[in-house]
């Protein structure tokens, strides 16, 4: 993993997670939902934590704070399905 694709690998991971789906599986592809190098450019450069980015994937909310902070949450417009609220964050180790 190179540092400039780090915050769509981990938005990846992170969804995988929430959906428990194998990252290669999941659909649709992220680089269909959003500008995954555009995102990560916004975050690139001065080290400041840069804006905070929503978007929606499928049934879930994605929350990008800074370039270590990636939170899904179940996007209540969405999923009308019952399925238990939860939240998945992931931050770099």
């Amino acid at each position: 993993m190179t540092q400039d694709h780090r915050l769509g690998y981990r938005i990846v991971d992170a969804i995988s997670r929430r959906t428990n789906t194998d990252p290669l599986e999941l659909t649709p592809r992220l680089h269909d939902v959003i500008d995954v190098d555009a995102l990560e450019a916004l975050y690139r450069g001065d080290g400041t934590d840069g804006p905070t980015v929503r978007f929606e994937y499928g049934e879930y909310l994605v929350r990008v704070d800074g370039p270590e902070s990636v939170t899904i949450t179940p996007n209540r417009q969405a999923n009308n399905s019952g399925k238990k609220e939860g939240r998945e964050s992931c931050g770099l180790a």
